[in-house]
C-alpha cells in the first residue's frame, strides 16, 4: 500500500516501543508524567 506520509508510518513503527513506554507505568504515575506536547496529544489519542 502507498503511503501518503512513508516517513511519518516508517518513524511510528519503528518508535513504537518507545512511544508505548508510557505505558509501562501505573495509571497514578502516568497521569502526573509530562512531557511534549506531541508524545501528550499521542498518548491522548491512544487513550
Amino acid at each position: 500500500m502507498d503511503s501518503k506520509y512513508p516517513n511519518v508510518i516508517y518513524n511510528t513503527e519503528r518508535k513504537l516501543g518507545q512511544l508505548l513506554r508510557f505505558y509501562d507505568y501505573p495509571s497514578k504515575i502516568r497521569n502526573s508524567l509530562k512531557s511534549t506536547n506531541e508524545i501528550e496529544r499521542l498518548n491522548g489519542e491512544i487513550m
